[in-house]
C-alpha cells in the first residue's frame, strides 16, 4: 500500500477587503497558473481582480506565472495582491 504524504496548512495572507471594494465586480482567486481558462468568458465579462496562490511550477519547475498574468491582463481581469504567485507548488503542498 501506498504511503499518503502529509498535507501542511500553508499560511495565506489575508486579502485586502480595501482593495476588493475598490472593485465592485469581485475577485477570483485561483490556487495554480492555467486555473483561468477554465472560467476565461466570466474574465472577460466580470474583469475581477485576480489573486494566484502559486507560480505554478509544478514538477517542472519553471514557473507559469507569466503566461497567467497575459492572459489575465488580455480577457481585462487585474492581476493583484500581495500573494499572487507568492508560493511555489511544492512549497504550497
Amino acid at each position: 500500500m501506498k504511503k499518503r504524504r502529509q498535507k501542511h496548512p500553508v499560511a495565506i495572507p489575508a486579502i485586502n477587503s480595501a482593495a476588493l471594494a475598490a472593485n465592485d465586480k469581485g475577485a477570483l482567486i485561483i490556487a495554480h497558473p492555467g486555473h483561468e481558462l477554465c472560467v476565461y468568458g466570466w474574465l472577460e465579462t466580470a474583469r475581477p481582480k485576480v489573486f494566484v496562490l502559486t507560480d505554478g511550477t509544478g514538477r517542472s519547475g519553471v514557473p507559469r506565472l507569466d503566461s497567467t498574468t497575459k492572459i489575465l491582463t488580455n480577457a481585462g481581469a487585474t492581476p493583484h495582491g500581495s500573494i499572487y504567485g507568492r508560493f511555489t507548488d511544492s512549497g504550497a503542498r
